[in-house]
């Protein structure tokens, strides 16, 4: 018992004086720190790492890539367009001097996903769409509204209104694109230039080729006519399904600067107005085209035909409805504004043929028309759409034209152009050429 009193005092003697050393120091130490500055310090951690948090979502507002493996609206919007002004002066008695905005088109597209895009473009023409008390040939249309499906690398389902794969500026046909103020007569009248076709289209492109067929509706055979062909023909608004048209058509690229195309539909007219012609009047459109370049010079060549079957079916029909009310692009004549009887050929025909070149020095490419180019060229078409008539039948000479165009195109830039032309026009029925000059700016975005 004696033995433990002696170890606790001894335990006593040396335990306490630590743990009084232990507490004065602490307290020493408490002493000898400030809160404010604590409390600063953690402030100051705050704002630094708030301004971390910041700078990330900053960067997640601006950034163009995908959020949460989505990409926002506007990755997936494009908007584009083109447009024309043209000031046309003609010397013919039935044609008077104009200043027209031949048209302007919007272009817009949506990104639903990888493969799957909207497309569609629409135009307005002549700046100013017909009231009821006023003449004028301006409307607005969907040009084309079509959704596009990519079933494999190269291979796309397209359903909706989109343009014929037809020559070598029905796809193409931006100012900025071809040669001249107005686009040529072959491809106003052979190939009725803007075509549009309502349906079903399969695609094929590569490096080398490129193939389509379609499934559509037909063309309306009622507003054919003798002088401006399969033209009016063309369906507009809620296209008629009473008859079809297969359509099919290839491209091929053996060389880089090398573009050989051909295509083929054929199908009904018994559509729009003539939806109770005879079901046996069919349409057959074929087209060929030829496109090079080779340094400063370019080469275009297109050939078309139209073949109409049963065309005399067709002349009797549109005879029977000429007291009726009829429509035409862009306008509607009645029996009282003077209906008149004609008689469309059985084959129609034409073809186009253009040289240009490229003439700009390289030494005046600098500065501000550093991407400017200067072409001159010169393009024939012959066109008649009276070439084969039905037998006992007498063409109309009107039909048989030949127009020439000499002209220049300045580019300041590749989007944009001005343009300057004159043409001669003879057709079988007039004795002396028509004579004209075309001044034009256009524009593509």
């Amino acid at each position: 018992m004696k033995c433990n009193v002696k170890i606790h005092k001894l335990m006593n003697f040396f335990i306490a004086p630590l743990i009084i050393a232990h507490f004065c120091n602490n307290s020493a130490v408490a002493q000898t720190i400030d809160p404010m500055q604590e409390i600063k310090k953690d402030i100051e951690k705050m704002k630094q790492e708030n301004q971390i948090l910041f700078d990330e979502i900053k960067a997640l507002k601006t950034s163009v890539g995908p959020i949460n493996g989505r990409e926002k609206w506007y990755d997936r919007f494009t908007l584009g367009g083109y447009g024309e002004i043209h000031y046309n002066q003609n010397d013919s008695k039935t044609a008077g001097d104009k200043l027209d905005f031949h048209r302007f088109v919007l272009y817009i597209a949506n990104k639903f996903s990888d493969h799957i895009q909207l497309h569609s473009e629409l135009e307005i023409e002549h700046a100013f769409v017909k009231r009821e008390d006023a003449k004028s040939t301006g409307y607005i249309l969907f040009e084309q509204l079509y959704l596009d499906f990519e079933l494999l690398d190269g291979l796309n389902f397209q359903a909706g209104r989109f343009l014929a794969p037809f020559g070598l500026i029905n796809r193409t046909h931006e100012p900025t694109t071809f040669n001249g103020v107005e686009r040529s007569y072959f491809n106003q009248v052979l190939i009725p230039t803007t075509w549009s076709l309502d349906g079903l289209n399969l695609a094929y492109q590569s490096s080398l080729i490129k193939a389509e067929m379609a499934y559509v509706a037909g063309l309306d055979g009622s507003r054919f006519s003798s002088t401006k062909g399969i033209r009016d023909g063309r369906q507009l608004g809620e296209a008629s399904t009473n008859s079809w048209m297969a359509l099919a058509s290839m491209e091929v690229f053996p060389l880089e600067k090398l573009k050989i195309g051909a295509s083929y539909a054929h199908g009904g007219v018994s559509n729009g107005y003539a939806e109770k012609l005879d079901a046996s009047v069919k349409l057959t459109s074929v087209a060929a085209n030829l496109q090079y370049t080779w340094n400063i010079l370019d080469l275009q060549y297109t050939w078309g035909r139209q073949i109409i079957k049963d065309v005399q079916k067709l002349n009797n029909f549109k005879a029977s409805t000429c007291a009726s009310k009829t429509e035409s692009w862009g306008e509607v004549t009645t029996p009282a504004s003077g209906c008149k009887v004609e008689n469309i050929a059985e084959i129609m025909s034409g073809q186009s043929v253009e040289i240009a070149l490229h003439v700009l020095p390289d030494m005046l490419k600098q500065g501000r028309l550093q991407d400017s180019d200067l072409v001159i060229f010169a393009r024939q078409d012959h066109v008649n759409t009276q070439a084969k008539m039905s037998e006992g039948i007498t063409s109309n000479k009107a039909g048989d034209v030949v127009e020439n165009t000499y002209g220049i195109s300045f580019y300041p830039i590749s989007n944009v152009v001005a343009k300057l032309d004159v043409q001669q026009v003879q057709t079988q029925a007039a004795a002396e050429h028509a004579k004209k000059f075309n001044l034009g700016l256009g524009w593509m975005f």
